[in-house]
């Protein structure tokens, strides 16, 4: 996953893991994707509120448990 540099993310550059390279525009219905968009928030957030930011760190040790959770559950479907 890369970073969003734009307003807007850019067409066609989020590929599906295993899909054969195919594209999807849905890219944080992923539970690994929003894992990578969680960590890039809790940067961001931190370095504009550093004195939030251990708070943040533990809503996203808290949030990633949550996701690795989810993953699982979606694997056993």
């Amino acid at each position: 996953l890369k970073p969003r540099t734009a307003a807007l993310w850019p067409p066609h550059t989020y590929a599906i893991p295993d899909a054969g390279g195919a594209y999807d525009p849905h890219l944080w219905l992923d539970p690994q994707n929003a894992k990578v968009i969680v960590r890039i928030i809790e940067k961001t957030l931190s370095a504009r509120y550093p004195q939030h930011a251990e708070a943040y760190r533990r809503n996203v040790q808290t949030t990633l448990a949550r996701l690795d959770a989810l993953n699982a559950e979606l694997k056993a479907v």
